[in-house]
Formats: C-alpha cells, structure tokens, sequence
C-alpha cells in the first residue's frame, strides 16, 4: 500500500499505474466506462463487476493507469485468501485500446496479487454469447497471458454469458 506508483514509459508517453480511491471523481469516467461496457454488452444477472462501493472494500487493491495526468485504465484485484485472487474491472478506455495498455494493468495486479501472497488468479469474463462479442479481445488476451480456462469458482455458477480463467502465479 505504501508503494511509490510504477512508472512505464513509452515513445513519447508515460504511463503511470497507482492506488486509488474508486470513489474519487478522477475514477469515475474509467468506472462508468466499465460498466456500460458490461451492462450493455450482457444480460441482468450475468455482469459481476463490482459497483465503487465494493471496490472499496478491504479485500480490493484497486489502481488507475494514467496517461501523463489523463486516466486511461483501471484495474482491481480481489484477495479471496488461500493463496487466491480475482481480476476485477479491468479496463482501458476505448481511444487508447491497441497500445499494449491492458497488459501493464494486468503485469501490476499480477505483481499485486503476489505481494499479497497469491499463487493463483482467476477470473471471469464475458462469453461469445455476449451482444456483439464483446469480450472476445478480452478473452484472447486473457489466454495469451497464460490463463486457462476453467470451471466457474467462488461464489460463481455456470452461465453461458461468462468464461471462467485461473492462471498460476
């Protein structure tokens, strides 16, 4: 938590992933962003991000990916104990998709979820059955990260709508 923000740097941009508040005003385009991302895309009873005030709970690392000062991304991590973590509300805005931005959210939940003891991570996603296949970018990254698709875990239960992913740490 007392850990200086991470900076990466590209070609005439730099990129900065911290800690942050869910429920200060410089998260809420990224977080709104997310959930008409979700919502729109699945239906009522199949979208399981987690509203701000969840965010904020004692279990949730959560940090935003910043452009120079512009908030681009947004990523949490959800300790569930026993050496396991969740991906929770991953996402980049849709005008600076395609420049390698969700693979530094995911290496600082990664890094993360290790500090934090983890050995697994999963995740869950949207399925090709979603409006549009929404999720199918989200799907292929996830599987070229070293994710392996897997059964529903915690609280989840089988729905066509959601993939289920668990990588080792």
């Amino acid at each position: 938590m007392g850990r200086a923000p991470r900076l990466i740097e590209k070609p005439m941009s730099k990129y900065t992933l911290s800690q942050a508040n869910p429920l200060a005003p410089e998260a809420h385009e990224i977080l709104v962003a997310h959930a008409e991302h979700c919502t729109l895309a699945s239906p009522p009873g199949s979208c399981h991000f987690l509203d701000k005030q969840s965010l904020c709970g004692d279990d949730v690392w959560f940090a935003l990916l910043r452009q120079d000062e512009q908030v681009v991304g947004c990523v949490a991590v959800q300790d569930h104990g026993e050496g396991f973590a969740e991906l929770k509300s991953m996402h980049v805005l849709n005008s600076h998709r395609g420049q390698g931005l969700a693979k530094l959210l995911l290496e600082g939940a990664e890094h993360r979820a290790r500090a934090q003891g983890a050995k697994r991570m999963g995740l869950e996603t949207g399925s090709d059955k979603c409006a549009g296949d929404a999720f199918a970018a989200a799907r292929e990254f996830y599987l070229g990260s070293g994710f392996e698709l897997s059964q529903p875990f915690r609280d989840y239960t089988l729905d066509p709508y959601s993939v289920f992913m668990i990588k080792s740490l």
